[in-house]
């Protein structure tokens, strides 16, 4: 028994190609960090036999361009809030999005992490095989 979730960086995202470039400066906090396609992701667990039961996107909260600008910011003196509120309408039209595209292939090219939650496939004894069919 038991479920795997594996969850990385996503491939496509634009903040892949900054991280490389980071990483090959040696300026990476994480160290070395691998990125992969929810589709690749899913291969992975599909050639090791496992029963997908579905894949997702996810969006930093706050949003990337916000943690930048926060980071400048707290350089030149200035503070600004960890979790800001979200602006009116489009904070609200963003987080729409999301929520009705994580479980979607459009949702998993724009998350900046893909995950995928898989299980062993359930095995069937001779007799609950029997039970089954009658």
């Amino acid at each position: 028994g038991g479920v795997l979730l594996v969850d990385v960086p996503q491939r496509w995202h634009p903040y892949t190609p900054a991280k490389r470039l980071l990483i090959a400066l040696d300026r990476w906090f994480a160290g070395w960090e691998c990125s992969f396609s929810a589709r690749e992701l899913e291969h992975l667990l599909d050639g090791l036999g496992l029963e997908r039961i579905c894949s997702y996107g996810a969006w930093p909260e706050p949003g990337l361009v916000y943690r930048v600008l926060r980071r400048a910011a707290g350089r030149l003196g200035l503070r600004l809030p960890m979790y800001p509120p979200p602006f009116p309408v489009l904070g609200q039209l963003a987080n729409a999005f999301k929520r009705g595209q994580r479980y979607r292939r459009l949702g998993q090219y724009t998350a900046m992490v893909v995950g995928v939650v898989a299980r062993r496939p359930a095995t069937v004894t001779p007799s609950e095989s029997k039970a089954r069919t009658a």
